[in-house]
């Protein structure tokens, strides 16, 4: 029975990690494409 819970705790810490993991990659590429986007809106500008 500990046994299977550690397991439960490795794999939900691990589908967490994989989780976090994402968003941390979604929201830096957003970040990325909203200042790319607004470095070209600059560019356009002069």
């Amino acid at each position: 029975m500990v046994v299977l819970r550690g397991l439960l705790l490795s794999l939900f810490t691990l589908a967490l990690t994989a989780i976090i993991s994402l968003l941390v990659v979604g929201i830096i590429k957003l970040t990325y494409k909203v200042i790319s986007r607004g470095r070209e809106e600059k560019t356009e500008a002069k």
